[in-house]
């Protein structure tokens, strides 16, 4: 099923998943539409099927909210 990234992220929030035919916007670098692959590898995971050759780009959905009791300064 192809869906934005908003969309990713309201269906698998705080999670990697699998994305295929990525269609980027027109800055070539942010993700307009995907398809979502997988829903239960861990990011080595996806990153090890993408090192393989597989049409696989791995994606967290909400990296906003990575560090929810606040982030880590220098």
């Amino acid at each position: 099923m192809r869906m934005t990234t908003a969309e990713m992220a309201k269906k698998y929030p705080k999670k990697w998943i699998g994305l295929s035919n990525v269609e980027f916007e027109e800055d070539g670098a942010n993700i307009k539409t995907a398809e979502v692959t997988y829903t239960d590898k861990t990011a080595s995971e996806l990153a090890e099927m993408a090192m393989d050759g597989k049409d696989v780009r791995p994606y967290f959905t909400t990296p906003n909210e990575v560090f929810d009791m606040g982030g880590i300064t220098w």
